[in-house]
């Protein structure tokens, strides 16, 4: 099994890249950034972020583009604050997989009466880049939630509809 990884700058954990900007959510593709996250979630570490839950993960084709959508529920105000970190990897066994880590940071947000929901969806070419792997149709897409203690792990491949 081997992985692909991306080129990371030496001085990244003091400089993160700039993300790219999704419809309701930034993208960061670092591998300090994901390990910093990986890291406090195992220790256990309350406080990474503001708390929501995944709902459900999917992927559609739409023009001659991939998306991956994560739904998710929260009681905060401005859903904008999801940041979506991928570390740059893409496990080369069969299925392909690769890891992303979905997060909440919204601590200035007001809290609203009730729950919402929204749908981050991933351009899976503008984001992950190489169509190598984004042709895989059975690719599997590990998603967790560090804001929360919610251990979700989509290990089933996200089907296209």
């Amino acid at each position: 099994m081997g992985c692909k990884q991306s080129v990371v700058n030496s001085d990244e954990a003091d400089n993160p890249p700039a993300p790219m900007q999704g419809e309701n959510f930034s993208f960061y593709s670092s591998s300090d950034m994901y390990e910093e996250l990986r890291e406090k979630g195992k220790k256990g570490k309350s406080g990474i972020g503001d708390a929501f839950e995944i709902t459900d993960v999917w992927r559609t084709e739409e023009d001659d583009k991939k998306y991956l959508h994560i739904e998710v529920t929260h009681n905060k105000a401005c859903d904008e604050r999801f940041q979506v970190v991928w570390n740059g990897a893409v496990a080369e066994s069969y299925p392909l997989q690769t890891w992303l880590l979905v997060k909440l940071d919204a601590e200035d947000c007001p809290n609203l009466n009730s729950v919402t929901s929204d749908t981050l969806s991933l351009d899976l070419y503008k984001f992950l880049g190489d169509e190598r792997y984004l042709a895989d149709e059975n690719m599997i897409f590990h998603v967790y939630n560090v804001s929360s203690d919610q251990d979700v792990n989509y290990d089933e491949p996200v089907s296209d509809s």
